[in-house]
Formats: structure tokens, sequence, C-alpha cells
């Protein structure tokens, strides 16, 4: 099911306003699970069975003309996949869960504005989700750099302003372009 492009939209905003705010309020007293959010062990089982979990459901629900009489083996080569990431592949599990949950979530906003060619201010949306994506590639692959990221990050408070700042416009310019729909 895909929601629609107005209630994607303000999801994905609050969603920015969530992380956001405490980034740019109070980024000392968020410090240290932030830091901890790479390799905390169990964010890390709850996103990767979360993003597993759905991409084995999106895989379950293929039709005949995608992989039709290979879905029940893709399902069980992905399942496989999921449980073996779980047991050896422990270090920065939290990193790739999230940026699957990210591909994911992204690939559910981009079906909501597929089409809507008459509504321009949805390209607001696509862009902030493109820009989602290629973060969720580049720290799935290499989810080490999520560490070097938040250490840099915390050399300097004004930093981690920024970012709040920049997530909360992001969410922000989200909001005014849901009221144009």
């Amino acid at each position: 099911m895909i929601p629609s492009l107005i209630t994607f939209t303000i999801l994905a905003a609050a969603v920015l306003f969530i992380i956001g705010f405490p980034l740019l309020a109070v980024p000392s007293k968020i410090e240290k699970g932030f830091r901890a959010f790479p390799r905390d062990r169990i964010t890390g089982l709850v996103t990767i069975i979360a993003g597993g979990g759905w991409f084995l459901w999106k895989i379950s629900q293929l039709g005949q003309s995608d992989f039709g009489d290979y879905k029940n083996l893709l399902i069980i080569l992905f399942a496989a996949t999921l449980i073996g990431s779980i047991f050896y592949v422990k270090d920065f599990l939290a990193v790739r869960g999230v940026s699957v949950l990210i591909l994911l979530s992204a690939n559910t906003g981009l079906k909501s504005a597929f089409g809507l060619y008459d509504i321009p201010e949805r390209l607001v949306l696509v862009t902030i989700l493109y820009i989602f994506i290629v973060l969720a590639l580049w720290y799935g692959i290499m989810p080490f750099k999520m560490r070097d990221t938040v250490n840099w990050l915390y050399k300097s408070v004004i930093r981690v302003r920024i970012l709040g700042i920049i997530l909360v416009v992001m969410g922000s310019s989200l909001l005014v372009a849901a009221t144009q729909y």
C-alpha cells in the first residue's frame, strides 16, 4: 500500500524534525547516544530485522512477471542473508539497518510522488529523498564512515547544530510543499 503524497510528505517532515531538533537544541545531551548509535547492538537488531522483514515482504508481493517461479528461492536466499548478517556481520549493524530502512522508505515515497506531474512541489520531496538515497548507499556500503562522520561532527558543536538546522529546514520545506499540493 502506497500512502498519498501529502501523507508521506508530512511523515517525512516529522521524521526530519524528530532527528533535527535535538541536534539543533541539545547536541551535548545526545552526544553519548549519537556516538553509540553505529555499533549499538539493540538498535542494529531492531533496524536490520525491520528492514529485512519489510524487504522479504516486498519480495513476497512480486508478481509472476517479476521473478515468477523464483520468488520462493529469493525469499529463502534473502532470509538466509538476513539471518547470517545478524550473526556474522555484527559490526555497524545499526548503520546497515537504517540504510535499508531509508532505501525502502524512499522507494515508497518516490512511488507516492510518481506520475503527479501536475504538482511540481512534489520535487521538493523527491530531491530530499534522492539525497537520503545517496547517503544510505554510501553509509550502507561503508558503515564505518558513519563513525567517522559522528566523530567529525562532534569535534565542534556548531557542526552538529548546522546538521540540525539542515534537517529542520528540510522538514520545514516539506511542510511548505505539502500545503501547496
